[in-house]
């Protein structure tokens, strides 16, 4: 079974109660050698049925809360363990790393991240209903994101509604941001490919309109024409900022 990579893991931020690491409570290096294993296999195109092989690995101490595109949700000890289930689910959970301490208002809290894993805060999650009775609240929440990012599945849209939650406060916060870009550095993609006007959000935020020709664009579309050595650095940046260390598993059998 390979080598977790020297970028994937680390100590970033500690629990605020101490320091200690809870992926290191939570996770012993052979479990998450076996995870990672999981998570790179090209045998496995279901990451339902990889999700499925890391239920039980976790065992009845992890409470399944749910398995999205790339990632499982487990819940431990009163907090929210995302692990990845293929390439990108890495990228996604260090996304949420990056931008959670930007708007700690809008972003559910991120604790600790080695990019396998992620342990985030626990908030109450919207049903559809509660969705539905919350638009204005969320159209407001959309329109503060757009002002700094371009970001996918979070628009106001029926099916983004498991995207949503909200804190004990009420307070409404974004459970899953793996696809949330900031605008800054990459203003370009902002300009219509037709006429070169200005792009904006459309009134729900699930796609693109151009100020002046009208042409719709999908989200993807725009973040396709984006810069990638910019988000190299940042993470370049993060990681070394952060001493992120490899646990050495040439000992660990499984």
């Amino acid at each position: 079974m390979a080598n977790l990579p020297n970028f994937l893991v680390g100590n970033s931020n500690k629990e605020e109660k101490g320091d200690k690491s809870l992926i290191e409570v939570f996770f012993t290096k052979s479990l998450m050698k076996q995870l990672y294993y999981h998570a790179m296999r090209v045998d496995i195109e279901d990451n339902n049925e990889k999700a499925e092989l890391v239920l039980e690995l976790l065992g009845p101490s992890f409470i399944e809360l749910g398995t999205g595109t790339n990632r499982i949700a487990v819940l431990k000890n009163g907090f929210v363990c995302k692990i990845a289930l293929d390439y990108r689910g890495l990228v996604d959970n260090f996304t949420e790393y990056k931008r959670s301490i930007e708007l700690p208002h809008v972003f559910t809290k991120v604790y600790e991240c080695n990019m396998l894993i992620v342990i985030c805060e626990y908030v109450n999650v919207m049903d559809r209903s509660i969705y539905i009775e919350n638009k204005e609240g969320i159209l407001a929440l959309l329109s503060e994101l757009s002002e700094h990012y371009i970001f996918n599945d979070c628009g106001y849209n029926l099916k983004n509604y498991y995207n949503m939650g909200y804190r004990d406060n009420e307070e409404i916060v974004i459970l899953d941001y793996g696809y949330m870009y900031p605008i800054k550095g990459n203003e370009q993609v902002l300009s219509c490919p037709k006429c070169k006007s200005l792009l904006k959000y459309n009134t729900t935020f699930t796609k693109f309109e151009c100020s002046n020709c009208k042409t719709y664009y999908t989200i993807m579309e725009v973040t396709r024409r984006m810069r990638t050595d910019l988000e190299d650095y940042e993470n370049k940046t993060i990681l070394k900022l952060n001493n992120c260390t490899m646990p050495n598993f040439d000992s660990i059998e499984i």
